[in-house]
């Protein structure tokens, strides 16, 4: 599981540094732009099971009009308390983003996301997972900043359903 993460932050951080900084950059959130990011995160919960849930996510959203940008995420997540297992999901993802702060490079931002997933720990199981939540993006340079997310989280797979929040940190790049 550490292998794969490394992959992961790996690839993203390299997309993100691959962006040209050199490029024409119009307002963050207009018609036409792009955003990519990767971000990671960690909860844990108690009640009637104790586990732990570890994710690493990244999405890819297209701004259709001003502020409405819509798109995908790629979810991993492990969790592990009496049987340990991993979830891969896909999901379709909707915002709404805010330019108020375009001055100082801060872009807040609402959205959520719906999809599908399948649970391994042995056995294979799919079911449904939903991401609601808002944050915000500091542009550090024209094309790349950091993100900080908090969402509610609710997955359903078989035996298995979790509802959480969680807060989700990592790194965006805009095209």
């Amino acid at each position: 599981m550490k292998k794969k993460a490394g992959w992961l932050t790996a690839l993203v951080v390299a997309m993100m540094l691959a962006l040209p900084g050199w490029a024409e950059q119009k307002n963050a959130v207009s018609k036409g732009s792009i955003w990519i990011d990767g971000t990671a995160s960690y909860q844990s919960f108690s009640g009637d099971y104790d586990y732990s849930l570890f994710t690493l996510s990244g999405s890819g959203l297209y701004f259709v009009i001003n502020h409405l940008g819509v798109g995908g995420t790629l979810i991993y997540s492990s969790e592990s308390n009496d049987y340990d297992f991993s979830t891969l999901g896909l999901a379709g993802k909707v915002i709404y983003a805010f330019d108020n702060f375009a001055e100082s490079k801060v872009y807040p931002f609402a959205g959520g996301s719906i999809g599908f997933g399948s649970v391994s720990n042995g056995d294979s199981e799919s079911g449904f997972l939903l991401e609601l939540g808002g944050g915000m993006n500091y542009l550090l340079r024209n094309n790349l900043g950091i993100k900080a997310e908090l969402v509610f989280r609710s997955g359903s797979y078989g035996d298995i359903d979790y509802n959480g929040f969680a807060l989700n940190v990592g790194f965006i790049g805009v095209l």
